[in-house]
């Protein structure tokens, strides 16, 4: 026989196993509404626009006038003139020259003379690969002397010029356009012709020749008349 007082704890202990169940799914629902109803704050602030950043050497812009047609060369990191990297110290540039005019000859300690002899200008008509057509321009023309008793190699010739202090872009796109080349003997005279591309209000720069590691940088300054 089925003792009365045994079920009725079998019953009592099922109920509270069955009330335990129902607690903790209560729970458990509860939670995970909680959960998908609370906002999450966000603790990133907003981003803001960063600022331009600032040019440490600004340059005239194309448009402006006084300056170099569709930009400078180079950013100048000094005034006066550049010198050329040739792997030697300044210090060992024994022939020294001091600054001339376009009307004067630029005449070295060695016995190197330079002449800017004349001066073209135009308007670039080349459409080649990297040609910059419609491109304002002034060419200067440059012969050299030599008095020294050595040869001059002239294969590392830099001209650069100036206009209000920005260098001008040079340009090869012009026909009359030619690199001084080879080596000058003692006595012997040679012509090579530079373009640079300047605005055609500009008439008036400097122009330095920086010629080999052994002679200082010559200068030219004055107008282009």
């Amino acid at each position: 026989m089925n003792d009365p007082r045994r079920i009725g704890r079998l019953r009592s202990t099922q109920a509270a196993a069955v009330a335990v169940m129902l607690a903790v799914l209560v729970v458990g629902c509860s939670g995970d509404q909680d959960s998908e109803e609370e906002p999450v704050a966000s603790s990133s602030a907003p981003a803001s626009a960063s600022a331009d950043p600032v040019d440490p050497q600004p340059a005239p812009e194309p448009y402006e006038s006084g300056g170099p047609a569709g930009g400078p060369a180079f950013e100048p990191t000094s005034t006066g003139a550049p010198l050329v990297d040739r792997g030697q110290a300044p210090a060992t540039r024994q022939a020294t020259v001091p600054p001339a005019t376009f009307a004067e000859d630029a005449i070295w300690s060695d016995g190197l003379e330079a002449t800017t002899r004349g001066f073209t200008r135009g308007t670039i008509t080349a459409t080649g690969v990297g040609a910059v057509s419609g491109a304002p321009y002034v060419t200067i023309e440059v012969e050299l002397q030599n008095l020294s008793e050595t040869g001059i190699a002239l294969d590392s010739v830099v001209p650069t010029l100036l206009i209000s202090g920005v260098p001008a872009a040079p340009t090869y796109d012009v026909p009359e356009v030619a690199d001084l080349s080879g080596v000058l003997e003692p006595g012997a005279r040679v012509t090579g012709t530079y373009g640079f591309q300047i605005d055609p209000d500009v008439d008036e720069g400097t122009f330095y020749l920086d010629v080999d590691a052994d002679h200082a940088v010559a200068s030219f300054s004055g107008s282009f008349g």
